[in-house]
């Protein structure tokens, strides 16, 4: 009896610690917009700021339009990230339907990078994008 329990805890001790990872980043903020038609150029919606990170958590979207909208969410610096832009994530919503995703950060943009947006098509944005600005990881 004592050797068995000499052997689990021997095989417990052995056992290598799992890594455990950042911890996850929760958004506290958003960007609403109400009744924005499409299409709509790229725009900036959120300013970096130096040192820190835009970190996206999702969105919320209807689409109250007689057709489809195409939501992209950017990246990139200058007049309406004008600069080294980088598409982070491409939605489309057809009319009459919601898509909604959210929950701890999906996306983490370049530290100081603005976060911009596009619409395409002629659907109704009716929505929330869910985004936190934090020290850059």
């Amino acid at each position: 009896m004592l050797r068995a329990l000499v052997a689990i805890v021997l095989s417990l001790a052995a056992m290598p610690a799992l890594a455990q990872g950042p911890p996850p980043v929760y958004c506290n903020t958003g960007f609403a917009q109400a009744a924005q038609t499409g299409p709509l150029a790229i725009t900036r919606i959120v300013t970096g700021a130096a040192g820190q990170a835009i970190y996206l958590c999702g969105w919320n979207i209807n689409n109250t339009g007689g057709a489809a909208v195409t939501v992209t969410l950017s990246s990139g610096t200058g007049t309406n990230c004008g600069t080294g832009t980088v598409t982070m994530v491409t939605l489309t919503v057809t009319n009459g339907q919601t898509n909604i995703e959210h929950g701890p950060s999906m996306v983490q943009l370049p530290p100081a990078n603005d976060l911009c947006w596009t619409l395409t098509g002629t659907g109704t944005f009716n929505g929330t994008i869910y985004y936190g600005l934090y020290g850059a990881r």
